[in-house]
């Protein structure tokens, strides 16, 4: 179990090093290569163990942001290509921000509640020695 554990944990953070790789891609243009590694690596090594949609994610991510920018790189002599690029600029940001936010907020032990512990009614119960407030 210990072992699953360990296992788990490096699946995760993987997956948050190559979410990270495409935000730090802005600053250093060849990082996003390092993010598509990772994935490649992260979906052959860590199957079963819950982050499989964020290797495929860092994958999908690099394709589709390397075709728009091509694209937009083509296009940007007839203007058009520069909001194709202000396009995959949002793109690739988003995809990034909403998988670090989805493998922190998914992955976390504190978000882990049973639904036993979770109240069943909106009705609060006063001591018997409370009065009700009285309504005039």
């Amino acid at each position: 179990m210990e072992d699953f554990a360990k296992k788990k944990l490096s699946a995760r953070k993987m997956a948050m090093i190559g979410w990270f790789c495409y935000l730090l891609g802005f600053v250093f243009p060849l990082i996003p290569i390092a993010a598509v590694v990772i994935g490649y690596i992260g979906r052959s090594e860590h199957k079963g163990l819950g982050y499989e949609e964020h290797f495929d994610g860092l994958i999908r991510t690099f394709w589709v942001s390397l075709i728009l920018a091509i694209v937009g790189l083509i296009t940007a002599v007839i203007l058009i290509g520069y909001f194709v690029l202000i396009g995959t600029t949002i793109y690739v940001v988003y995809k990034a921000v909403k998988g670090l936010i989805n493998l922190n907020a998914f992955s976390s032990e504190a978000w882990n509640v049973r639904d036993e512990d979770q109240p069943t009614s909106a009705t609060i119960e006063l001591p018997s020695d409370v009065d009700s407030p009285k309504v005039d």
